[in-house]
């Protein structure tokens, strides 16, 4: 009896060991799904900081590094693909920051375009933080213990594709030539068509910190007629963004204070014909431009004949489209030709 109840206590202890060990076995490899888990999490964060802070995003394949003689290494890519943004193309030389190895594929958050003298290529990048990325196979590798689903890392960057960043605050202006000179580009052009985007995911970014919000804007796709200063010529497709609520966010340029303005801006018609005074997106990889303000950032023209919004007290006054170009030149400090203007 006694033997049958020890064999019984035996067989049960065994039991519970067996039971035991097959629970801490288990707890690795559970503790290792959630921590993959938890890695892909905090990999997705780093990768969208650095490609809300990047000027492109590309994949090149190194072809050198060097050293310059200040101490500096230096590392040149052949540009492969362009995931994201338009300041490169494909085949071209660019040059990053740091040291590679020759040979080496890898994915690259070009931060912002810096002139250095000690560079062999003509366009040199810092890389944004986090962003250089090598892959292998179907995984992208973030680092040497972390690394990421291919197919993750891409839907990511499909979201991200998706968010417009506004610009946190607009500017009105006193005077033409300040009008002029803060703007990327003024130029004529026809209001092909216009698509209302509800429910956009909106960012703005302050002091590096990016707050997303949902709102609503209007794409105006412009055909340019007549560059007038700086960057759009004849022929150009334009693509700017009207963003709902824009007015509210105008600082006077000389107090810093808020434009207030109980009239409304100019609503764009659709085959009519403005002259248009525009600036970048706070994005440097965005395509698309936004007014300078909603007041000063479009005058409409009737044949030569021009409308100022009421508010737009800097060019208040013109009438004509010749007056009206002539003081553009002026102001810009390019010549107005006498038997043209």
């Amino acid at each position: 009896m006694l033997k049958r109840i020890a064999k019984m206590i035996m067989t049960l202890a065994l039991a519970a060991a067996m039971a035991l060990a097959a629970a801490f076995i288990m707890l690795p490899n559970s503790g290792a799904v959630k921590s993959g888990k938890e890695n892909s999490r905090l990999g997705l964060l780093e990768l969208r900081g650095a490609f809300r802070n990047s000027s492109a995003v590309i994949e090149g394949v190194c072809r050198d590094s060097y050293l310059s003689p200040t101490g500096s290494y230096y590392s040149s890519y052949r540009v492969s693909k362009v995931i994201a943004g338009s300041a490169v193309k494909v085949g071209e030389l660019i040059t990053v920051l740091g040291r590679d190895e020759s040979g080496s594929s890898r994915i690259i958050y070009l931060g912002n375009e810096i002139n250095d003298v000690h560079s062999e290529n003509e366009s040199v990048y810092s890389v944004a933080a986090g962003g250089l990325l090598s892959f292998d196979g179907d995984n992208i590798i973030l680092s040497n213990d972390m690394s990421l689903p291919k197919e993750l890392f891409e839907n990511d960057l499909v979201s991200l594709k998706k968010e417009t960043t506004v610009p946190l605050k607009y500017y009105y202006y006193n005077s033409i030539e300040k009008t002029v000179k803060s703007s990327y580009s003024v130029f004529i052009g026809r209001v092909e068509r216009a698509e209302r985007k509800e429910n956009a995911e909106l960012l703005t970014n302050s002091r590096g910190e990016f707050i997303k919000q949902e709102g609503a804007y209007t794409e105006l796709y412009v055909n340019v007629m007549n560059g007038l200063i700086w960057q759009h010529n004849f022929g150009d497709k334009v693509r700017i963004r009207l963003v709902d609520g824009c007015e509210s966010a105008i600082l006077d340029e000389r107090t810093n204070e808020p434009f207030i303005s109980e009239r409304a801006a100019f609503e764009p018609v659709v085959g009519s014909v403005y002259i248009f005074f525009v600036n970048n997106s706070p994005d440097a990889k965005a395509d698309h431009y936004f007014l300078i303000n909603a007041y000063q950032g479009m005058i409409e023209t009737f044949g030569e004949s021009v409308f100022v919004h009421p508010e737009n007290s800097a060019f208040y006054g013109i009438t004509t489209l010749k007056e009206l170009i002539r003081e553009i030149l002026i102001a810009s400090g390019m010549p107005a030709l006498n038997n043209e203007y």
